[in-house]
């Protein structure tokens, strides 16, 4: 893996959800299957530091559920209302645009969790489809870009082994970024760059989903007698150069 490098540098934040309100925010995200998603409070952790107590503020949790039913996969996702383009026109240049979510996808296998930047109309042309897509302990980047000239796939290239390092980042919760330029994508987890997509044709109207699914390549892992984790959500940010 490459060395670690700040995906941020020299940007604002210009949008972030912490989800530490009871229900989810209807004016920032569209929510699917509201029935398996809710959100949750982890309570304040106390230690002791010499004669200081200190301790970790409560915070939200948005856990999105899945159920395999006899139609096929249903699960919970979120999509956010607004797009985020209009940060790229800074000064009359195109600037950079920074998408990260801290996530703590599945590890039994049979289902997935998704992180997507995309296109806000999904037939508009030219189309970018970008995506960090895990199940099983384990986490992919993915793109798909599509033009007048037909479609291109960009799968991972790591192996069965994926991207995470360790049984705590596998087990775990782990920062998902993906950086849009007007010539390139990269592709962040936790800071460590993984993948770069060059010379790719220019997308407008990006939004951010996260999504808990199933492909129909899952269904072969899928054991219904096994409990299902959510996929869990603890905040999701998006930067932007405004200088």
């Amino acid at each position: 893996m490459a060395n670690k490098e700040n995906p941020r540098n020299c940007m604002s934040p210009v949008f972030w959800e912490d989800f530490k309100d009871a229900k989810l925010d209807a004016s920032k995200w569209s929510l699917a299957n509201p029935d398996l998603a809710r959100v949750e409070f982890l309570s304040p952790k106390f230690k002791a530091t010499a004669n200081i107590k200190q301790h970790d503020y409560m915070r939200g949790i948005l856990r999105l559920g899945f159920k395999m039913t006899p139609e096929g996969p249903r699960g919970a996702g979120i999509t956010s209302l607004m797009s985020f383009h209009q940060y790229s026109l800074s000064r009359n240049r195109i600037s950079p645009i920074y998408f990260e979510a801290k996530l703590r996808l599945n590890v039994t296998p049979g289902h997935r969790g998704v992180f997507r930047v995309r296109n806000h109309k999904e037939d508009d042309l030219p189309l970018s489809d970008l995506t960090f897509q895990g199940g099983a302990g384990l986490a992919y980047p993915w793109a798909r870009l599509s033009s007048q000239g037909g479609t291109r796939d960009f799968p991972p290239s790591r192996g069965e082994d994926g991207y995470l390092r360790t049984p705590e980042e596998r087990d775990g919760f782990n920062v998902y970024g993906i950086k849009w330029y007007q010539d390139r994508y990269d592709f962040f987890l936790n800071d460590f760059k993984v993948a770069q997509i060059d010379n790719p044709d220019p997308a407008k109207g990006f939004v951010i989903s996260i999504s808990h699914t199933a492909y129909e390549s899952d269904r072969k892992n899928f054991d219904g007698k096994v409990s299902l984790d959510d996929i869990e959500v603890d905040w999701v940010k998006v930067y932007a150069d405004l200088n």
